[in-house]
């Protein structure tokens, strides 16, 4: 048995030319295991079924003989044999560490917050936007200090996204504005990873969802057939914070199917239908249209999206006795 690892990071394949070398090594003489390290990405759009398919083709391998194993996409139909399928536990688990049995009352000092720990070109491009749209006044932002700039990856990185697709006009201006590292830390605290074994970054975080009324999600697989919520989606539902999410099609509509309730009733969530650039110009217009309305008028909607927020929080313990159940 041969188990090859496939390292993946949001929307982006960082080894493919390693494992398809770690294939090609195999040749066929031994069972595979492609282990994904308990992430959740969209196998075709990332281009891993493909090289799979190339290799079952090649060596004349059934698809079935193909293990997949630790992959947390729960909605991608495969031909693959996955060990331990994908469940629901994992969402729940995740949630019980951020969760907070008592929540500071809001003070609505800014209407979004948007917080941006390893950066990509969606979520890059989006924190610029939302600054030099709205500004500083209006968002309560947060970044990783870490340097990382994702339109500089090299060429054996396999990355969905490139600058050009993502923002058409101002890219040195863009690239510029980045170039400072503009965007603070809440209380000059340092945010990492969320997996950093000296803090709990994320319940850190957590601590400041008091200030703003509404948060701005942007997820780490936003392509294709992909379904794996993260703390970002996790953040705002177990602080009862209404939220706008950028991710793959569908990805509110399964957490309907988890027994969430979506935000249709308040703004128009036909976002949903749609990925990549194309979904987050529709946020972009929603959050247009909240900005745009007289304040008595936002605090009305507001409130009815916040009836949202707490049905949603509270749906989120009853999962918790849901600990072994899969998808």
């Amino acid at each position: 048995m041969k188990t090859i690892y496939v390292s993946v990071c949001g929307d982006c394949w960082t080894n493919p030319i390693e494992v398809k070398e770690q294939l090609d090594a195999v040749a066929g003489q031994d069972q595979i295991t492609i282990d994904l390290q308990f992430e959740g990405p969209c196998l075709w759009s990332l281009g891993i079924s493909d090289t799979i398919n190339k290799y079952c083709k090649k060596y004349q391998i059934p698809p079935s003989d193909i293990l997949i194993t630790r992959w947390d996409n729960i909605v991608e139909k495969v031909e693959y044999t996955i060990v331990n399928p994908p469940k629901i536990s994992s969402f729940i688990d995740a949630s019980r560490r951020y969760w907070l049995e008592h929540l500071e009352k809001n003070i609505s000092k800014y209407v979004f917050g948007f917080f941006v720990g390893r950066r990509s070109i969606p979520r890059a491009v989006m924190m610029y936007e939302l600054y030099q749209t709205w500004g500083s006044q209006n968002l309560l932002s947060c970044l990783s200090n870490k340097d990382d700039m994702p339109w500089l990856f090299d060429d054996q990185v396999l990355n969905l996204y490139n600058l050009d697709q993502w923002l058409t006009t101002n890219q040195q201006d863009f690239i510029s504005w980045w170039a400072t590292n503009p965007i603070p830390s809440i209380d000059q605290h340092d945010f990492e990873d969320q997996y950093s074994q000296h803090h709990n970054t994320n319940k850190d975080l957590m601590q400041h969802y008091y200030k703003f009324d509404i948060e701005i999600v942007s997820e780490s697989y936003t392509c294709g057939d992909c379904f794996f919520p993260t703390e970002k989606t996790i953040r705002p539902i177990a602080a009862a914070k209404p939220m706008i999410v950028h991710g793959p099609k569908n990805f509110i509509e399964n957490l309907v199917l988890l027994g969430f309730k979506n935000y249709s009733s308040v703004w128009n969530e036909s976002y949903d239908q749609f990925e990549g650039v194309e979904r987050w110009q529709a946020m972009k217009k929603i959050i247009a249209d909240i900005m745009s309305l007289h304040t008595d008028t936002r605090l009305q909607l507001l409130k009815q999206a916040q009836e949202i927020a707490n049905f949603n929080r509270q749906h989120l313990t009853t999962l918790f006795t849901y600990d072994n159940t899969y998808i």
